[in-house]
């Protein structure tokens, strides 16, 4: 796996480089290097091309090889200014992470420091500063850089700040290459976005804030999302698309990665958050602790709920949710269920006799993935329209909790 850092400050790309080399990933398995700004200009005069190509084949191919084609996990620090004064390039991270989703082959993309160098997002979806419109994946500080759990190396024991938003990088960009597999699939047929994730019952309950993203919304199809919504292309790079009714094998390998990570990012980033329209294992327990299996006063039972890239959520009781599972699990970096089918199923007793819900004295926190006594957690109010928007931190020192407002409930 080639995992590749760029800022146009030399002495902070190698700092960089160092910070990874440190988490403790297998040499053997891992290639961690820097991208020099050499690399970044040649980069961009293939993706132009490339570009140029699309606008008018709507398709490009890999006719010359680019520096970020093979790169697994590409890492952007937010601010390039320098780049100009060192190769008269004028750029930004954005821009290199759109050209780069767009017109390179390269993995997830995940940008430093736009907030702040150890942020956590208290609005659970990205929207404090734009994040979610840019061509990221994921947003961190610089300081977040060699996280051991980031990466999937140690455990959130050895770390107390550990975001429940956070996937496992290395298992997240295997998944991306399914998701990418799975659009492929999807575009050679008439594929609805709201059949093919299980969303059609609980279609109505999703905001219009989050529907709008994916176009038009006519159809909601995998190629009406392409040739209608910006989110996935602006307008100049769809133009070609507007009146293909079907997509040829070479358009269709040239967007399928885009296409992956813009759904992707607006699932987890945008419909998971609200948590009334899927839900993950921790708060699923939390409201109905009846599917919690073990000794519910002890919290290493509920902690257990906590996992990433799992079939399976350990304590909880998988035969009675199977029914109301989200099965498309490698779109998601956890394990996930349909709240409103969880909600009416009277089999769980929690729904069959409400009156009798037992009192759970933890609350989760968002900011170490762990439940905590609810006297040692502070709420706040995340970004969501769900009646579920009161979430809880446990506030740990160093970290910038943004923006600060959302604490004041």
């Amino acid at each position: 796996m080639k995992i590749c850092v760029f800022d146009d400050e030399r002495k902070q790309r190698n700092i960089f480089v160092k910070q990874l080399q440190g988490v403790g990933l297998s040499k053997q398995n891992y290639d961690i290097d820097l991208l020099e700004p050499e690399a970044i200009k040649e980069a961009f005069g293939t993706m132009l091309e490339r570009q140029t190509q699309f606008r008018k084949d709507g398709f490009w191919e890999a006719e010359t090889k680019n520096p970020l084609d093979d790169v697994d996990i590409l890492v952007i620090d937010n601010e390039l200014r320098d780049l100009f004064n060192e190769k008269g390039i004028f750029t930004s991270a954005d821009e290199v992470a759109y050209m780069a989703r767009c017109f390179s082959t390269c993995g997830p993309i995940i940008i430093m420091n736009r907030i702040a160098h150890h942020p956590f997002d208290l609005t659970l979806n990205q929207s404090f500063e734009g994040q979610f419109e840019s061509f990221s994946d994921l947003e961190i500080g610089q300081r977040q850089l060699s996280s051991r759990t980031l990466w999937g190396v140690g455990g959130k024991a050895q770390e107390k700040f550990h975001p429940w938003y956070w996937p496992i990088l290395p298992e997240w960009r295997g998944e991306f290459k399914k998701r990418v597999d799975d659009v492929k699939n999807a575009l050679s047929k008439v594929t609805s976005i709201p059949d093919f994730f299980g969303f059609r019952e609980s279609w109505e309950w999703i905001p219009r804030g989050i529907l709008q993203r994916l176009g038009s919304g006519r159809e909601y199809t995998f190629l009406e999302f392409l040739r209608t919504s910006s989110f996935v292309l602006p307008p100049k790079d769809r133009a070609v698309l507007h009146d293909k009714v079907e997509l040829d094998e070479r358009t269709i390998e040239s967007v399928s990665r885009i296409i992956a990570a813009r759904l992707s990012k607006w699932l987890e980033w945008q419909v998971l958050p609200e948590m009334d329209i899927l839900v993950d294992a921790p708060h699923l327990a939390s409201r109905f602790p009846s599917l919690l299996e073990g000794n519910h006063t002890s919290i290493g039972v509920w902690n257990a709920t906590a996992v990433r890239h799992t079939m399976e959520a350990p304590k909880l009781k998988a035969s009675v949710l199977q029914k109301s599972r989200f099965l498309k699990m490698h779109w998601l970096s956890r394990p996930t269920w349909y709240w409103r089918k969880v909600m009416n199923d009277e089999k769980i007793p929690d729904v069959r006799e409400p009156w009798n819900i037992e009192f759970v004295p933890f609350v989760f926190c968002e900011d170490t993935s762990s439940f905590v006594p609810e006297e040692q957690a502070k709420p706040f109010r995340a970004a969501v329209e769900s009646p579920f928007a009161t979430r809880y931190i446990k506030g740990l020192k160093g970290v910038d909790y943004l923006p600060p407002q959302r604490l004041a409930l």
